[in-house]
């Protein structure tokens, strides 16, 4: 089962009157009230504990656990200080019933709430001027179209801003898209005079070695034609060296 400590109302229209009430959370609102600890009316600022403040240390003890208004009530009666002493001794007097009148709150008047007001607006109008001082922003008001038959006044620098935003969007998207296809172009162009700077230097290299080997069968067709030479030179004159020999033999 559990117990709360809460505020119960009691009055009438825009006269609030509560009871301060021991009660089942399960319960509805106004359901069925355990017991009753006081009364409590926020026009006047009274507060009343009728009932002693062992009761509501038995309550406590139960496990009834009191809400953050009716916690802020018992302690402007003094409960809580008592109870802090009363768990040390336990044969500390015990907080008679009484009625108490609570301090409220200073209520505004009129005049105070119109120069607040007034304030406000003129905050608003300055923090506009400033607005309107940007280059940026636009304060223009737009008429929509009748839905339901109603107007609807709109304040056209959020739909400026937006549109601004978007058509930056758009123009830093055209860019970037223009940027990569240059960067492609860019990179094909380079790629295609690596190429082609290959293909001169093979071409160059095919050449020369063509170049090398005509000019090494060139040398070798004049080394064999020495040689022939040097071969008929040579047998000519053995030839002619057998020829006066055989002469005086005759």
């Amino acid at each position: 089962m559990s117990l709360k400590i809460r505020l119960k109302r009691i009055g009438k229209k825009k006269q609030p009157y509560y009871r301060l009430v021991v009660i089942d959370s399960r319960k509805p609102r106004d359901g069925a009230v355990l017991e009753q600890l006081g009364h409590y009316n926020p026009i006047e600022g009274k507060l009343r504990i009728d009932k002693p403040s062992t009761k509501i240390v038995k309550w406590l003890k139960s496990g009834a656990k009191p809400t953050e208004i009716a916690k802020s009530l018992l302690s402007k009666y003094g409960f809580y200080k008592w109870y802090e002493e009363y768990k040390r001794d336990e044969n500390i007097e015990p907080l008679a019933p009484q009625t108490m009148v609570l301090p409220s709150k200073p209520k505004k008047d009129r005049k105070q709430k119109k120069e607040v007001g007034e304030e406000e607006k003129n905050k608003e109008k300055t923090e506009e001027k400033k607005i309107e001082e940007k280059p940026e922003e636009v304060t223009e008001k737009v008429t929509k179209k009748e839905v339901g038959g109603n107007k609807k006044t709109v304040n056209s620098e959020q739909l400026i801003v937006n549109s601004e935003e978007k058509s930056e969007e758009k123009e830093e998207e055209m860019v970037t898209t223009e940027d990569m296809e240059k960067q492609k172009i860019e990179e094909e162009k380079t790629i295609d005079n690596e190429k082609q700077e290959v293909k001169k230097k093979e071409e160059v290299g095919e050449e020369g070695k063509t170049e090398v080997r005509g000019s090494r069968l060139e040398v070798g067709k004049e080394e064999k034609n020495k040689e022939k030479t040097e071969k008929e030179i040579t047998e000519g004159t053995e030839k002619e060296e057998e020829k006066k020999t055989e002469e005086p033999k005759e």
